[in-house]
C-alpha cells in the first residue's frame, strides 16, 4: 500500500490552505477574483429586487423570464447570499431587515404551493 510521506502531506495541506485563502479573500488580478467583493455586489443588487410593501413583502422578483412575478426560489437564494455576506464581512445588520422580510415571504408563500400542477418539478425542486 502506498502512503504519502510527511513532507508530501505537508505540501498538500499548505497547498489547500493557500487555495482556500485565494477563494476567501481573493487577490488582485488572480483568476479566482475577489470572493468578498462578489458577495457585496450580489447582496446590494438583491436588496433592489426585494418587494418592500404589499402582499409580496420580502419576496424577490424573478429575473429569468417572469420579471413581474415574485417566487420563493430567488427569495431563498437571497436569504443565503445575505447570510453569507454577514458571515464573510462580519456585518450582521445591513441586510437583517431584508432577511427577516424574506423569511416572512417564504413562510407566507411556501414554494410547494407555488406550483400550478401536482407533478410540476417546482414544488419538489424549490424547497431550499
Amino acid at each position: 500500500m502506498n502512503t504519502l510521506s510527511n513532507n508530501s502531506k505537508t505540501k498538500i495541506t499548505v497547498g489547500l490552505l493557500v487555495l482556500c485563502a485565494f477563494m476567501t479573500f481573493g487577490m488582485a488580478g488572480n483568476a479566482l477574483g475577489d470572493y468578498r467583493s462578489e458577495f457585496v455586489q450580489m447582496a446590494q443588487w438583491l436588496a433592489t429586487q426585494q418587494v418592500t410593501s404589499g402582499a409580496n413583502l420580502g419576496g424577490i422578483w424573478e429575473g429569468e423570464d417572469l420579471t413581474t412575478t415574485v417566487q420563493t426560489d430567488n427569495t431563498t437564494e437571497a436569504i443565503w447570499i445575505w447570510s453569507r455576506y454577514a458571515e464573510i464581512t462580519g456585518d450582521y445588520t445591513t441586510y437583517l431587515t431584508n432577511i427577516n422580510n424574506a423569511w416572512i415571504y417564504c413562510h407566507n408563500f411556501p414554494s410547494w404551493h407555488e406550483s400550478t400542477t401536482a407533478t410540476d418539478y417546482y414544488n419538489t425542486y424549490n424547497v431550499a
